[in-house]
């Protein structure tokens, strides 16, 4: 988001830097209002992508080759206690995704206070 119109926000792509309106209806959410389900309280995405990027050692995911059993595996390597009845393969795929374009951008920033711990 880079700006905020009267009914809408201004977004801007990663992809190609274009700038356009996203409404309300467009059902835009902000990565810091979404959390991935766990069996105790739902881990922030944010805090989801500082473990990433700590296991990684900083390295993007190359998940794009693997099976949904590998996606599953590595996520709980990650997120012992996500609830894999209620996160799906698609909204793992989408972590995954995200946390490579976030990384590309040197977007994610570390909080040893908010990194997930064994």
């Amino acid at each position: 988001m880079v700006s905020q119109g009267k009914n809408n926000v201004i977004v801007e792509s990663f992809e190609n830097n274009k700038r356009f309106p996203a409404f309300q209806s467009d059902g835009v959410s902000s990565l810091d209002n979404i959390s991935i389900y766990t069996h105790d309280e739902p881990v922030e995405l944010g805090t989801l992508f500082q473990s990433i990027y700590l296991k990684q050692e900083k390295q993007p995911i190359n998940y794009q080759s693997w099976s949904e059993a590998e996606m599953r595996a590595y996520f709980k390597e990650i997120l012992p206690e996500y609830d894999e009845e209620r996160v799906f393969a698609s909204n793992i795929k989408k972590v995954y995704q995200w946390y490579n374009i976030l990384l590309e951008h040197d977007l994610i920033t570390i909080d040893e206070t908010e990194v997930i711990s064994d």
